[in-house]
């Protein structure tokens, strides 16, 4: 299973993996650097940590931000993890790293210990880099100097090791007496007998485990430990991938269902597993998708279309969410959204290609999730090419907000109405960066612009549906104020405008529909003169974006349909509006 690490050096990790090859490499030799520099007891900011890993210093001011806080411990068990899996995007000979290297095993030969061993003491710091042998296989292998400078820092454990011998038959036999004794008072607590004895026969953890293992596999063994089943409960499951995702350390949740970590690991990419198969991952494909050395162009091109410093107004914009309620006044939410940047032609399409080929390598991955074995790395990658897709998306409707209160605005004046158009509009953008097609060489404004106007035309439908007999004394006298009719023919006209609008629903297109509507004023009447609005051909087609004659003949056409299947009353009443 794969090795989880930090979150936030996770997210560093992807980033360093589209970086030319001499940019890994130096962030390789950094990590082996920055295990020499930190102490014991410390604890270092993620700002500190990124600085000497990419030699890139945070725009936030000389000293570094403490929000993200590293310990000692971290940083020791997941730097050597960071290089290494940096180290297997790269191919580097033996040759190239100026000194002896050691494999694993050559590594464990010298100090004679086991392969387990070497694996601990990377989680103690000991960084190794995968390089290619010259047989051609590449293999995790440590440089003389990083061996040494781990040896000096931990003499006692080295030594410790070293002093490690095979075990005789005497004590195999009373570590054995041990464990049955262990297994009659507390049969429950095996995992505690075998730390205890491995502790009082100065042996390793897995050397106690594989004994009574092989003596539990033997029927005359008198050692009757109940152990738990291997498998967790699905219900289990959820309860522990909850317990991770809020952040609870795994050593605590081993202890909350006494499972080993493994088991705790296991499940979490068990439960992890089946949340991303869950996703219905929709992109718009393209063929320089599928075409060899695009990855690092597309998704690492950034730098070239931005600017390296994060303007004041972005860090405002980044903790706007669009998808939620307007704020509580129309004025402050415009205020809000007027602080992101626009977002030029290039660089519009960059962000949406790398949206879309994010969510692409995100689907490819999805399909070699295996349900019941799943890859911790393979699972964590998904997630990362899924979360870089989502702030590409709030990037751009973070740009294009003030796109929708353009559109409301041309709708209404009333500030109650406009925030209500102003949700729906958000809603159609939300759908329209889904569904654009950037290779297209349409602008997304236009796009949106026009998903934008069907929502809003859709939503005045929904409200003029309503069944007469719900319309209210209010309604009925709105109605004949705007009509200019008697009270008398209120009803009935109430009762010709409900069939005009179920005809239209029926025999228009949403386009043609909403032409007709804005045309001769079927929309609600305004706050400030009581009358029905209606728009001129000009006004219909800058909102739609088309040309005024395409207005005109998509008009003509809409009226033809109409006329055939309307009544005389219901065609005069409107185009006599």
């Amino acid at each position: 299973m794969a090795r989880e690490f930090s979150t936030l050096l996770q997210q560093l990790l992807l980033q360093a993996k589209f970086a030319p090859d001499s940019k890994r490499l130096q962030q390789i030799e950094a990590c082996q650097a920055l295990i020499r520099l930190i102490k014991p007891g410390a604890s270092y900011p993620f700002d500190f940590i990124q600085f000497h890993l990419t030699g890139y210093r945070p725009h936030s001011g000389k000293n570094f931000q403490t929000d993200n806080i590293l310990t000692y411990n971290d940083l020791l068990r997941d730097l050597p993890a960071y290089a290494a899996q940096l180290s297997k995007t790269l191919q580097i000979p033996t040759s190239k790293a100026g000194q002896k290297v050691y494999s694993i095993k050559s590594l464990a030969k010298r100090f004679r210990v086991c392969t387990k061993t070497i694996s601990r003491w990377r989680q103690k710091g000991l960084v190794g880099s995968y390089y290619i042998f010259p047989d051609g296989r590449q293999r995790l292998a440590f440089t003389e100097s990083m061996v040494e400078f781990y040896v000096s820092q931990n003499r006692r454990q080295i030594q410790q090791s070293e002093s490690f011998s095979k075990i005789s038959p005497q004590d195999r036999q009373s570590i054995l007496n041990r464990l049955s004794r262990w297994s009659y008072r507390c049969p429950h607590h095996r995992q505690e007998a075998i730390n205890r004895t491995a502790r009082r026969f100065n042996r390793s953890v897995e050397s106690v485990r594989t004994i009574l293992t092989q003596a539990e596999q033997d029927s005359c063994a008198n050692i009757q430990f109940e152990r738990r089943p291997w498998c967790i409960p699905q219900y289990q499951r959820c309860q522990i991938y909850e317990q991770y995702r809020q952040g609870i350390a795994v050593a605590e949740i081993m202890k909350n269902f006494g499972r080993s970590r493994s088991n705790i690991y296991h499940a979490i990419n068990l439960e992890h597993a089946e949340q991303l198969l869950k996703i219905d991952i929709a992109y718009i494909t393209s063929d320089e998708f599928e075409k060899p050395g695009n990855k690092d162009s597309i998704l690492n091109s950034e730098h070239l279309l931005f600017p390296d410093e994060v303007s004041k107004k972005e860090k405002r914009a980044s903790i706007l969410q669009p998808q939620t309620k307007v704020t509580e006044t129309l004025t402050s939410y415009v205020k809000d959204i007027n602080v992101t940047d626009l977002l030029n032609a290039n660089q519009e399409k960059y962000l949406f290609r790398r949206y879309n080929y994010q969510k692409f390598l995100a689907a490819k991955l999805q399909k070699r999730i295996d349900p019941q074995n799943p890859s911790g790395q393979l699972l964590n990658s998904m997630r990362l090419y899924m979360r870089g897709a989502q702030q590409d998306k709030d990037r751009l409707i973070r740009s294009n907000l003030r796109l929708v209160v353009s559109v409301a605005r041309r709708h209404t004046r009333n500030e109650a109405e406009m925030t209500e158009l102003i949700s729906e509009g958000n809603m159609a953008l939300l759908n329209a960066v889904d569904k654009f097609d950037y290779s297209r060489g349409v602008k997304f404004s236009t796009y949106a612009t026009w998903a934008i106007v069907k929502r809003f035309a859709t939503l005045r439908t929904q409200q003029n549906k309503r069944p007469v007999h719900e319309t209210s004394e209010e309604l009925l006298v709105e109605v004949a104020h705007d009509m200019r009719v008697k009270d008398s023919r209120v009803a009935a006209v109430e009762t010709a405008r409900k069939s005009l609008e179920e005809v239209m629903a029926e025999n228009l297109e949403d386009r043609e529909r909403t032409i007709v509507k804005e045309h001769y004023g079927l929309i609600r009447q305004t706050e400030i003169s009581g009358q029905r609005k209606a728009k001129s051909l000009s006004q219909i087609a800058q909102v739609l974006g088309i040309s005024k004659e395409r207005v005109r003949r998509i008009e003509m056409f809409a009226l033809q349909k109409l006329r055939r299947v309307m009544s005389q009353e219901q065609f005069d009443l409107l185009t006599n509006a």
